[in-house]
């Protein structure tokens, strides 16, 4: 059964743009991963601050996998965001 996971997330004043390359980038890296079946980053076009991850993984394990994934040298998102992500998981 696949798992989808939905994360909106705000950019904090000023970093729309960061957040944005930030999630650009890590988003090709992990589409390499195994299981992982989407991973893109969508930006609201009536609230331009508004961002939400469309995540679709194979199977939990793939998701259990990516989540402990080690975060050495990836860039730290807190201070890019307004509060934190909210996230919705799904099975299809």
């Amino acid at each position: 059964m696949t798992v989808r996971l939905i994360v909106n997330m705000e950019a904090a004043v000023g970093k729309r743009e960061e957040l944005a390359a930030e999630m650009t980038s890590r988003c090709a890296g992990v589409r390499e991963e195994p299981g992982c079946l989407q991973y893109e980053l969508l930006q609201s076009t009536e609230r331009p601050d508004h961002f939400v991850l469309m995540e679709k993984w194979s199977d939990q394990d793939a998701l259990t996998v990516h989540s402990q994934r080690p975060r050495e040298g990836r860039v730290d998102m807190t201070p890019l965001r307004a509060g934190p992500s909210v996230v919705e998981r799904y099975t299809e």
